[in-house]
């Protein structure tokens, strides 16, 4: 069975578009742990903490990207167009994320190459509990 596949869509942040995206990364990142009782063959316990959401925007439009500000706080919309069998797109998908942070901004501009510019944000969570995340 095939993977799916997906288009860019739109990329928005505090709702400014972020225009000439080239790619975007989301990571997920925690600490996994695991106990057992004296005696036991297996791990009766385990779990994930310490849950971070993160990732980078990657696009052309180094100009604007590096006018943004380190540390300002918004929310990261991302759209992604799915493939429909390899026939078009399907039902467009989008990745809300809330309490996003920037990061530290860089640009490249190779030699007879394209520039480009990277977007590193995080997440945080409002309640300690609550997922930044949503994907509808």
């Amino acid at each position: 069975m095939a993977g799916s596949t997906y288009g860019l869509g739109s990329v928005t942040f505090a709702a400014v578009a972020i225009t000439g995206v080239k790619s975007i990364r989301c990571a997920f990142q925690g600490t996994e742990a695991d106990t057992g009782a004296d005696g036991d063959l297996y791990r009766t316990l385990a779990w994930v903490e310490d849950l971070l959401i993160g990732g980078t925007v990657e696009t052309t439009d180094v100009n604007a990207a590096l006018s943004r500000t380190m540390g300002t706080k918004g929310t990261m919309v991302l759209t992604f167009r799915p493939r429909a069998g390899g026939t078009g797109y399907g039902t467009s998908k989008t990745a809300t994320i809330t309490n996003a942070v920037l990061g530290a901004l860089e640009g490249t501009a190779p030699h007879a190459g394209e520039s480009s510019a990277t977007i590193p944000f995080r997440a945080y969570s409002a309640d300690g509990s609550t997922s930044p995340l949503t994907f509808a």
